[in-house]
């Protein structure tokens, strides 16, 4: 094994062992979200949250490339493209919405009004979650990292999508049909399902990175 060899592994296992530890961490910052949006609402909180939370899963998303792209090399760039996009998107989402919960004098009257940065979550959760899903079939299919994972990948991705359509049709997410598909599938995205997602990716990251 010749010496750049040698380097790109360890470089590899560097940046695995970030991807582990980043994944680890953004279930505290998923499950900080949630709750900031679906229960408190306190708009500085999630705010925070969400661009933090973007510019860590760019590095989550970087790690999950490196393990499947062996699988198929042009479906994982692409899903790594959509889902560096998407999270720096909503990185800057979150920017925008701290910005004028910071200057509540400069926002317009409603709140409800599509942001222009992040429409409905299109970058939030419609290209995340296709950006999961994509990633998601690829562990399936490729095996370098548990096939369960992957499948979980691939109904979260769903999920989120689910919430991107519904936000775009919904308006109001406090009437039943909102509750039942906004802010329903939104806590079980947030509260369970991603975090249960994060902590299985980041463990096995870690014990890849020391393999």
């Amino acid at each position: 094994m010749d010496s750049s060899s040698t380097m790109s592994q360890r470089s590899s296992a560097s940046f695995a062992r970030l991807g582990g530890y980043a994944a680890l961490f953004a279930v505290l910052g998923s499950l900080l979200y949630s709750v900031a949006f679906v229960i408190l609402k306190n708009v500085v909180v999630y705010s925070v949250a969400l661009a933090v939370g973007g510019i860590i899963t760019s590095a989550i998303l970087t790690a999950i490339y490196f393990r499947v792209r062996e699988t198929d090399a042009a479906f994982a760039l692409w899903g790594l493209l959509l889902g560096v996009v998407a999270a720096l998107g909503s990185a800057t989402h979150g920017m925008y919405d701290l910005a004028t919960a910071l200057t509540p004098g400069l926002v317009a009257s409603t709140q409800n009004v599509p942001s222009q940065i992040d429409a409905r979550g299109f970058l939030t959760f419609g290209l995340s979650g296709l950006a999961l899903f994509i990633f998601g079939l690829l562990i399936v299919r490729g095996g370098q990292l548990p096939r369960g994972l992957g499948i979980l990948g691939v109904v979260l991705g769903l999920l989120l999508l689910e919430i991107f359509l519904a936000r775009l049709i919904v308006i109001d997410t406090t009437t039943t049909l909102g509750l039942a598909t906004i802010v329903g599938p939104a806590a079980i995205a947030g509260l369970l399902l991603n975090p249960i997602f994060n902590i299985w990716l980041g463990i096995s990251l870690l014990r890849g990175a020391r393999s």
